[in-house]
């Protein structure tokens, strides 16, 4: 992109997170990890608000008390050597890191960490993620919105056979599909992507995508769907009450 500093955009009207990153050649998460009240829910854009916008790919830290190079690189997924050898950055390996410096993290992946849904044997289905219940099932809503934080990872809720996992046309954003025994099927939308392809087998509890907010979403969340014979059902009938 040719840039070698940090820059400011001003959030203007019909402006979205994913398509200010694609005019200043960013991913989503890149924006994400330098804006910190974009993190957890990339949906909080409002006119008027200033975002940080890095050079390249990566993420944004300000170094705080007891902070090295070396944990902060840990912390990111990358050597301290390349923190320290971006220009923009202006430090060195033997450097003691004054406490409010803004670095930029070249390639710094910032994975959030949430703990995986039990598996509960004893029900039909297991939790896809863990979150909270946002919209129940209704005449029309056949399915249950699961929310939670953008980036969160989204599991099969029974073994069996992916049948879809691509953008669906629907509004339902990045799709998986799921075919179980008993002619049974769960669909997990509005995803960051899939992690699985077409005609993979997966096992109860597999990582199959991560919680986004594609197509015709309002947040970040999972649309969750339980279809018996291809009707939709009330996919609390099959999970563990919480």
């Amino acid at each position: 992109n040719g840039r070698a500093q940090v820059e400011t955009y001003t959030v203007q009207s019909g402006d979205t997170l994913w398509g200010v990153a694609a005019a200043f050649g960013l991913d989503v998460d890149t924006l994400r990890w330098s804006n910190p009240a974009l993190e957890r829910n990339p949906d909080l854009l409002s006119v008027g608000t200033e975002l940080l916008i890095l050079p390249v790919a990566g993420a944004a830290y300000t170094v705080e008390k007891g902070d090295t190079l070396a944990n902060i690189a840990s912390r990111y997924g990358v050597a301290d050597v390349d923190i320290a050898n971006y220009p923009a950055n202006h430090v060195s390996i033997s450097d003691t890191l004054p406490v409010g410096t803004r670095l930029i993290i070249p390639n710094g992946r910032k994975d959030l960490t949430i703990p995986p849904p039990a598996k509960d044997a004893d029900y039909p289905l297991a939790w896809p993620l863990v979150g909270i219940v946002t919209q129940g099932y209704h005449a029309d809503h056949r399915a249950i919105d699961i929310g939670s934080v953008y980036g969160a990872k989204v599991y099969a809720a029974d073994a069996g056979t992916v049948i879809h996992a691509e953008w669906a046309r629907t509004g339902y954003g990045y799709t998986v599909i799921i075919a179980h025994a008993n002619n049974r099927q769960t669909l997990y939308s509005h995803l960051k992507g899939a992690l699985v392809q077409k005609g993979e087998s997966v096992a109860r509890g597999q990582v199959i995508g991560a919680v986004g907010s594609t197509g015709n979403s309002t947040g970040p969340h999972v649309h969750f769907e339980v279809r018996d014979d291809g009707e939709r059902v009330n996919p609390l009938d099959y999970l563990k009450p919480k």
